[in-house]
């Protein structure tokens, strides 16, 4: 036990002194907080000041720009009724020296139309003042129709709308908008979960690869059981992705700490004002399985090389596993009841992918989930044993051989 904490820990602070691993972290951590901020930094660079727009509000009907001006103050814009002003939007922009320039006008029918003016036109800003005009047009045509208020709210009551399974489910029932936050959160799991066991799983085959090839090995070998080394190695690069993973939920922390609040903004669009924690805790128990199942795997692989500029091929086979189980969880994210979903789901190198895509969109049985992880926790246990046999008689072997060749070679060693 002693040397397999040697190793591990050897591992673990080697990796923590490597640069690629600052630098990769740093650089993250910079991109998480910027992508938690893009829409400051676009309106930064837009040269937007203080961030507050100024419309001139102009039209043929007196009462209604005044409804307009008072919505558009109300979300902080600078909004000033110039309906007084005559001119086309163009020379009214210039004469107030305002960003934009409203302009309502009314047709013989009574259909209102709306014109947003501006040197250079936000996308958001033009859909922000739309749904304005658009809500003062329902208010007004409300009014004049003479309906009280108790009548708009019975118009405007959404329904009850519920659903029920009939098996227990670990999913509640959602909304549409907890759905489209759902897909959301999975599609950006997936992609950590795809990204992390594609880039441990290449530094665990590197890792055991640079040792052989430097000879490290030979001397190893002798003081270290193999299969206490590659566990080892394996445990240690754990421990670098999860100390990785805590530094950049740091980082996450920072940017939103930047950012103050996200109310309004395209964050709490995207997540809403809760994060279902249970999900982000079930991503961290399918990132570990999935990490032991593919770095006992990629240990195997690494044994078997002689040179380091090897591994990328012979881990080719490994990595194509992954992206497949990341292409049929893309297609799920829209079908996630498809036969090809439901299937691929109980194939241990596919669960962490895609039995989480499933979790996160579906009401999953109970029961689905506990054998999903006894299905995993076999494997794992299995394709270690396997892969164990195989590390043992590979370290010491060398020499180039196919991929077949060589692991049968290493399980003839591994028994002498």
């Amino acid at each position: 036990m002693n040397n397999f904490w040697t190793v591990t820990m050897h591992t673990f602070s080697n990796r923590l002194k490597t640069k690629a691993f600052m630098i990769t972290t740093l650089i993250t951590i910079i991109v998480i907080a910027g992508f938690l901020n893009i829409d400051r930094i676009f309106d930064a660079f837009s040269g937007d000041g203080d961030g507050t727009e100024s419309i001139a509000v102009i039209g043929d009907q007196e009462e209604l720009t005044e409804i307009v001006t008072q919505e558009l103050s109300a979300q902080e814009f600078e909004a000033t009724n110039e309906s007084t002003q005559q001119g086309e939007p163009s020379e009214v922009l210039e004469e107030t020296e305002s960003d934009y320039v409203l302009s309502l006008q009314t047709d013989e029918s009574g259909q209102l139309s709306a014109l947003l003016y501006a040197n250079d036109v936000s996308s958001s800003v033009a859909s922000e003042v739309e749904t304005t005009v658009q809500r003062v047009k329902e208010s007004v045509a409300t009014l004049e129709l003479g309906l009280d208020e108790a009548q708009l709210a019975a118009i405007y009551a959404p329904i009850s709308f519920d659903t029920e399974s009939a098996e227990a489910s670990l999913t509640p029932d959602r909304t549409e908008e907890e759905t489209f936050q759902a897909q959301t959160l999975v599609y950006v799991l997936l992609f950590v979960i795809y990204l992390a066991v594609i880039i441990y799983g290449t530094m665990i085959a590197t890792e055991v690869a640079t040792e052989k090839s430097s000879r490290v090995m030979e001397i190893l070998v002798s003081s270290v059981h193999p299969i206490v080394q590659m566990f080892g190695k394996i445990i240690g690069i754990g421990l670098t992705a999860l100390l990785q993973l805590v530094i950049l939920s740091i980082g996450v922390g920072l940017g939103l700490l930047i950012r103050g609040s996200t109310e309004g903004s395209f964050i709490s669009e995207l997540l809403g004002s809760n994060i279902p924690f249970d999900l982000v805790g079930y991503a961290l128990i399918f990132l570990v399985l999935g990490f032991l199942l593919y770095g006992s795997i990629a240990a195997m692989l690494g044994s078997l090389v002689s040179r380091v500029e090897d591994v990328n091929t012979l881990i080719q086979p490994l990595i194509y596993m992954v992206m497949i189980a990341f292409f049929i969880a893309i297609f799920g994210l829209n079908n996630p009841e498809s036969m090809l979903v439901t299937v691929t789901s109980w194939i241990p190198f596919f669960s962490p992918i895609i039995m989480f895509l499933r979790l996160g969109l579906l009401a999953i049985p109970l029961w689905e989930v506990i054998l999903s992880f006894g299905v995993m926790i076999v494997s794992i246990i299995v394709f270690s044993f396997f892969a164990a046999n195989v590390y043992k008689g590979g370290v010491i072997m060398y020499g180039s051989n196919s991929l077949f060749k060589g692991i049968k070679a290493a399980l003839s060693l591994s028994k002498k």
